[in-house]
């Protein structure tokens, strides 16, 4: 226990990449009791914006904490899955539109067959 009399044992081992995400003494408590014995978390960003965060656990207390180098492969890792994530929205975004769009174009093609025919 720290002078405060909380535990600090997993504040200790904890890689943030970000100072917006911080670890509070109650997520702090739940990961001790499950036997968290070290984590990194990378957030998911594209231009600015948090798409969420890859968090990444080690439960054997025999190995080591997180380092640096962990940290920049989780990044990275983290702007793969963000971009992907874009890209995957953007495509879905692209075929509700193509759909709207052929959908509008059918009904221009029978209103103007019914027109000529008239």
């Amino acid at each position: 226990m720290d002078s405060t009399g909380e535990k600090s044992i997993l504040r200790s081992r904890v890689l943030v990449h970000d100072e917006d995400l911080a670890l509070t003494p109650g997520i702090a408590e739940v990961y001790e009791a499950i036997g968290v014995h070290s984590l990194l978390v990378a957030v998911l960003r594209v231009r600015g914006e948090s798409l969420g965060t890859l968090s990444l656990f080690r439960f054997d207390p025999a190995a080591p904490s997180f380092d640096r180098r962990d940290q920049e492969v989780a990044q990275a890792l983290a702007d793969h899955a963000a971009l992907a994530i874009t890209n995957a929205r953007l495509l879905q975004s692209t075929l509700r539109e193509l759909a709207v769009l052929s959908h509008v174009d059918c009904q221009v093609r029978q209103e103007t067959a019914a027109f000529v025919l008239v």
